[in-house]
């Protein structure tokens, strides 16, 4: 043997040495990391037994349909009929959007007359008859029980079926970046939805319903093709974009904003964004606002308020200046920045107090049904105390001031200026806008030439109290949102700002309303919650009509996400999304941007294969783990495709190879997620099965040496649930998105 064989043989055992070492370092730098979870700004945090536990009970979606023999024969031997297909989908797609429309208008209609049915059986209490004045125990009772009584009702429903909880927003995030949390997309959770959401925004607390609209549309888009005979669109990958249509239709239900609905999915709410599916997502929201305002308007033609046929835009929630048309000069952007800068600053504490309240509430509330169901009791019980009381210690103001307040509000939508306490000729700020419901607080806010209407002093009161009241109440267990109380936030200190501007400036020009202070306010606040910019611009022009603020508009919600960004880098839903400990996977992690990190570094090595003919026992055996998807070799040890564990049942069903597609789709396998201890006696084979014909012979695969930003995009952007990492063309490892966040 020569020098130079023996110095090739040294260096290739000390080549498979450090490789070696290096594999059982990554190995064990993987099981020091299993305990950890990557967090949405970057950071980790370790996890409990508990929480492992609950983040392994999620189950991902993949939304690409596999490729096997059968499926490949079949759509050769029965190619598609392109032009029904795509029928049937526009079909749906009117079909969830009318849906959508009639949900909306069943929601906004009970709100609107339980709430005017509370405020009538106090309304006596707070008029200006000698008798009635002053505040008593009984007004006290009569405000506050209405409102508890509502109140146990909407938890009530939650507590029968806690699915329904909350906004669902963060749920439905989740669920189009592949996450599905159980029970939240069934029918059982719509109906309950509706119900506690109706009620909750009738109690007088600091609620919203847009935030459950977009949940409640998800449902209609995601069940439409098991309510219908649209089988074919039974399958993730249908799911998920009707889920994401209907998101969309909720959005334009709730703010009539048809653009910024599409818009917002688009920014926000979609993490797998399909452009085949734009426009006729783009005709939904459309058909959505479309139908809504045809239903109103029939309603209020009936009720004798306006001719038949009009497009009267009553759906929008936001005041609608239709008798001026004056136009802002750029000199506007300067103010509006400094609102975007006050707005970013309180958003930022908002969001940081939140969540804090709901770590609290994590730990000490949730784990509790009867805490969960009393929570939301007992602060609408102090809430409403405290707004029948503190507007008492306010002095009140001559009714002269509020006379122009209602000439530009429609003649259904009257605003409730309430006289408790007052003489004959005066009435209460703060209680007008206190007792208010949500809509009229908005309306009166963003009233135009009614400088005096609402004093300084009333509104930096109305500041702390509903902010403080909507920054606990967020979150709790009743089906409500956030979104409306932060438009009522921002409008109420942007139209402070306003006013105190106009205070100290002698301009005389029509643009310097406190009014428009308060749009800029209601834009730049919900900027700094939610992180959203061009759709949440497009909303609140829609929601205004008045094309004259869009740059200043933009101005303040740039600056107002700057600024939040800088104080508070995580975005307040997506916070939820990581107290729920789901396994969402962001837009970018730190981790992956580096380009010295590749696939192998992130794979899983620790495979679990199939051959392909393998035994019954070795199948059955499978079943025994948690894994969903498993790597099918040929003879020869080369890779093939893989198969999933659901595959896996219907074979084990049939009880022998599955040789036509016919055969494949009549066998319907056990739950997936069934007990691996149930027995599966009425398959016994001893033999083997072939699993050539229904392996997935096109998974996504990626070569080790591939970066880690590259592979990471890959994963999120196709919506992946496994990547297969091959090197060269042997199979060396997997990738799930367990494997990106333990990093």
């Amino acid at each position: 043997m020569t020098h130079r064989h023996v110095s090739l043989i040294r260096s290739r055992y000390f080549k498979f040495q450090m490789t070696t070492i290096e594999t059982k370092d990554r190995m064990k730098d993987r099981s020091e990391r299993a305990s950890l979870l990557m967090v949405g700004d970057g950071d980790t945090v370790e996890l409990s037994v508990s929480q492992q536990t609950v983040l392994n009970a999620y189950d991902i979606v993949d939304y690409w349909k596999p490729m096997s023999k059968l499926s490949i024969e079949h759509a050769r031997s029965h190619p598609p009929t392109a032009m029904y297909t795509t029928l049937l989908k526009w079909i749906a797609s009117f079909l969830v959007a009318a849906c959508v429309s009639v949900i909306s208008v069943f929601v906004t209609g009970c709100t609107e007359l339980l709430d005017g049915a509370r405020y009538k059986a106090f309304s006596p209490m707070l008029s200006d008859h000698p008798e009635s004045k002053g505040f008593g125990f009984l007004t006290w009772l009569c405000v506050t029980m209405s409102s508890v009584v509502i109140c146990c009702g909407s938890a009530g429903l939650v507590y029968y079926h806690p699915p329904a909880g909350g906004s669902g927003l963060p749920h439905v995030i989740s669920f189009l970046n592949g996450v599905v949390v159980k029970g939240m997309l069934t029918t059982r959770t719509l109906l309950v939805k509706i119900g506690s959401c109706v009620l909750c925004n009738s109690c007088g607390i600091p609620v919203g319903a847009e935030a459950p609209m977009i949940h409640l549309g998800a449902i209609v888009g995601a069940r439409i093709g098991a309510w219908t005979h649209f089988d074919r669109f039974r399958n993730d990958k249908d799911t998920r974009d009707f889920a994401t249509l209907g998101a969309a239709c909720g959005i334009s239900a709730a703010f009539g904003a048809p653009i910024g609905g599409m818009l917002y999915i688009m920014e926000e709410v979609s993490s797998h964004w399909d452009h085949r599916g734009t426009w006729r997502m783009f005709f939904s929201t459309m058909i959505t606002h479309l139908v809504k305002a045809v239903i109103f308007n029939a309603l209020l033609s009936l009720l004798g308020y306006e001719a038949l046929g009009g497009l009267s835009n009553h759906t929008t929630i936001l005041f609608e200046d239709k008798e001026r048309n004056n136009p802002i000069k750029w000199t506007a952007t300067i103010p509006a920045a400094t609102v975007g800068l006050v707005g970013g600053v309180l958003a930022a504490a908002f969001t940081k107090l939140n969540i804090s309240i709901q770590k609290w509430r994590k730990q000490v509330i949730f784990p509790s049904p009867r805490r969960k169901f009393l929570e939301p009791v007992i602060v609408t019980a102090i809430y409403v105390t405290l707004a029948v009381i503190v507007p008492l210690m306010l002095p009140c103001e001559p009714m002269s001031l509020q006379g122009g307040l209602t000439g530009n509000q429609s003649s259904v939508q009257v605003t409730r200026v309430v006289v408790r306490v007052c003489n004959d000729q005066s009435y209460s700020p703060l209680s007008t806008i206190s007792l208010a419901s949500s809509y009229q607080a908005i309306r009166n806010l963003m009233s135009r030439e009614t400088q005096s209407f609402l004093p300084s002093s009333a509104l930096f009161v109305y500041l702390l109290l509903y902010g403080f009241g909507a920054c606990y109440t967020a979150g709790t267990g009743i089906a409500s949102g956030l979104l409306v109380p932060c438009i009522i936030i921002g409008a109420t200190y942007g139209r402070l700002l306003g006013q105190t501007l106009t205070a100290l400036t002698s301009l005389g020009d029509s643009w310097l309303d406190p009014g428009v202070f308060a749009i800029f306010g209601a834009g730049a606040f919900i900027g700094g919650v939610t992180r959203l910019t061009f759709s949440l611009t497009v909303i609140m022009v829609e929601l205004c009509g008045d094309l004259h603020v869009l740059l200043p508009m933009i101005v303040a919600i740039l600056t107002a996400r700057w600024v939040c960004d800088t104080l508070h880098r995580t975005m307040l839903y997506h916070a939820y999304i990581e107290l729920d400990i789901i396994p969402y996977l962001p837009a970018k992690i730190p981790f992956m941007e580096s380009q010295v990190h590749t696939a192998r570094d992130v794979m899983c090595m620790k495979l679990l294969t199939l051959n392909v003919t393998e035994t019954h026992t070795k199948l059955k055996s499978v079943l025994q783990t948690s894994h969903n998807n498993f790597p099918v070799l040929n003879t020869d040890g080369s890779f093939l495709g893989c198969i999933s564990r659901s595959d896996i049942l219907k074979v084990l069903k049939h009880g022998r190879d599955l040789t036509s597609w016919e055969e494949y789709q009549s066998c319907s396998p056990e739950d997936p997620t069934q007990s691996p201890d149930q027995p599966l006696e009425d398959c016994l084979n001893n033999g083997k099965y072939s699993l050539h014909n229904i392996t997935n012979l096109s998974p996504w695969t990626v070569q080790a040496s591939t970066s880690a930003s590259m592979t990471y995009a890959l994963f999120r952007n196709m919506g992946l649930r496994h990547l297969i990492v091959l090197d060269g063309g042997d199979l060396v490892g997997i990738i799930t998105r367990k494997d990106f966040l333990m990093h």
